[in-house]
């Protein structure tokens, strides 16, 4: 006589270590191929002509009250009376900015899709505008910066609430540098030939970052350094197709801000490639986007806590 039950119990401890087998093997060679792309990555961005340097800026995270979110005013506000402002009231060579990047949430059907983050558990609500400000003065402390960017905050007036950082802000891929293995569908040379102030031809994903709880009794600037640009720069630009790549460490915020310690936006030439599995992973097969998937997620949570990561879609605006 069988035992149905036994047998049932086999099969299925039998199925689960089957399913540990792939997994197991799936890491072995995902943990390979990051070496690999992180290699590869990295010599290719040495070649490049022009470094990564890092510089102190100021970023402005808005919150924009219900009715007035994704309307022209709100936009208005942003790209065009704000830069016209700061342009005015920062003349002097002491206060002069010397770049100003504005990203806002529009309507906007070609951008109306999933978030680039999983936003299970946000430390806050997705922002609706992100302006960046650098200054000529670079001799200025943490504190007046926090100061400066805090006056400009109250300028606007469309904002429910908002949050000033204070960061160390990087340009790791600028248009027309991308150097990596997705190339359809999209010119990865195109450098910026757009008029300044108008709105980018790219798809902006803005990602806001808390560092993983076990890395904080450590500097923002050294998890960066150690657990985030030294693995996912190099490995993300060989195999995704991203036109430019902003890094931003968070060195000191305003009172009651969001506890992020990394804000980063990053352009992507298309709704199609960031549907696309397999364009936005640079794969041909499925084996080949379960590795780079499981790359992917390896270097993600070496650095971060995946639950919490915030993502917005946000259309730009340089200066």
């Amino acid at each position: 006589m069988r035992l149905c039950g036994c047998d049932s119990t086999v099969a299925f401890v039998a199925f689960l270590v089957a399913c540990w087998l792939l997994v197991s093997r799936l890491l072995d060679v995902a943990e390979e191929e990051t070496a690999r792309l992180v290699r590869e990555g990295t010599e290719r961005r040495s070649l490049r002509p022009r470094s990564v340097e890092s510089r102190p800026a100021v970023i402005i995270l808005g919150w924009a009250t219900d009715n007035l979110a994704r309307t022209e005013q709100f936009k208005r506000e942003l790209v065009v009376e704000l830069p016209q402002r700061l342009q005015s009231s920062h003349a002097e060579a002491g206060k002069k900015i010397t770049g100003l990047e504005v990203y806002v949430e529009e309507a906007n059907d070609n951008k109306d899709f999933s978030h680039s983050a999983f936003n299970m558990f946000p430390l806050a609500p997705p922002v609706s505008a992100h302006v960046s400000i650098e200054f000529a003065d670079q001799s200025k402390t943490l504190d007046q910066l926090l100061k400066e960017g805090e006056a400009i905050a109250k300028t606007i007036r469309h904002l429910q609430s908002s949050a000033v950082y204070v960061v160390t802000r990087s340009v790791y891929t600028e248009y027309g540098e991308y150097d990596g293995l997705v190339t359809q569908g999209w010119d990865p040379k195109r450098k910026r030939d757009w008029p300044k102030g108008t709105e980018s031809p790219f798809i902006i994903a803005h990602t806001l970052i808390p560092k993983s709880a076990v890395y904080q009794n450590i500097s923002n600037t050294e998890w960066a350094e150690n657990y985030w640009w030294k693995y996912q720069s190099p490995m993300s630009e060989m195999i995704q197709p991203r036109a430019r790549y902003v890094r931003n460490v968070v060195l000191k915020a305003s009172d009651k801000a969001p506890a992020f310690a990394g804000i980063v936006t990053e352009s992507w030439p298309s709704k199609k490639h960031m549907d696309d599995p397999f364009l936005f992973f640079a794969a041909n097969s499925v084996r080949e986007l379960l590795v780079n998937l499981a790359v992917m997620a390896r270097c993600v949570m070496r650095f971060t806590d995946i639950t919490v990561l915030q993502g917005t879609i946000l259309s730009e605006y340089l200066f």
